[in-house]
């Protein structure tokens, strides 16, 4: 199978990178300014491939879809995982900032999905998606969360659109990565308890359910949501 993951190379995506290089697959890696775990995958599975670019560039996911179509003929997969989040009280928020995240998280899945279809007709798109697009949401992060909303409705329309691919979401909220536990844990311990999160998402259990979005031929559309409250 070949595979395009955007920010591919740190946090959520590293791990979805390092599981699929490991079960065979040639894995295309797309990151911004991850460049030395980009290379350090790169160093232990030959089957990686890093495109270092920025999503937003319509140019770039041009290229990108033709270099594949170039070197692989296929594209099996499409998992739109990188995101952008500049969390602010709404008094603080910039236009811009906001324009950044859905630039990032919802313009540039577009993008990449219409370029999908465009190159090779055919194929599957996973996107990566967040409780906070539905209902777990905060005061800080209205960019994210409208972006992620966005993204669960283009996730509807492509799987209604593209006839010849499968699109699915895989809704996820806090999990155990670097990022999160960067953050003030009295904030984020108040956060998990305030939306029922029992505990952090392992990545094992993000990469299981992920197995089960490619293998499980669902149908199309289907969403997946993750969120440790059982």
């Amino acid at each position: 199978m070949v595979v395009l993951i955007t920010g591919g190379a740190k946090g959520i995506g590293q791990g979805i990178s390092t599981f699929l290089l490991e079960s065979g697959h040639t894995v295309y890696i797309n990151y911004l300014t991850s460049d030395i775990s980009a290379k350090a995958l790169q160093s232990t599975y030959p089957s990686a491939i890093l495109t270092m670019g920025d999503i937003t560039d319509e140019d770039y996911v041009k290229n990108i879809m033709s270099q594949i179509k170039a070197e692989q003929g296929q594209l099996d997969l499409l998992i739109n995982n990188a995101c952008y989040c500049c969390d602010d009280l709404i008094s603080e928020k910039t236009k811009a900032s906001f324009i950044e995240e859905l630039d990032v998280n919802l313009v540039a899945p577009f993008v990449l999905s219409k370029y999908y279809n465009e190159v090779f007709k055919t194929g599957m798109i996973i996107n990566m998606l967040s409780t906070d697009g539905v209902d777990t949401f905060n005061e800080y992060n209205i960019g994210y969360a409208a972006s992620k909303a966005g993204l669960l409705n283009l996730t509807n329309s492509l799987a209604y659109s593209l006839k010849n691919f499968k699109v699915y979401g895989l809704m996820l909220n806090y999990v155990n990565t670097e990022s999160v536990l960067e953050m003030n844990p009295n904030f984020l311990n108040n956060e998990l308890n305030r939306i029922g999160q029992k505990e952090l998402i392992e990545k094992q259990t993000v990469i299981n359910h992920l197995e089960k979005l490619i293998l499980g031929n669902l149908e199309s559309g289907y969403i997946e949501r993750v969120d440790n409250n059982e």
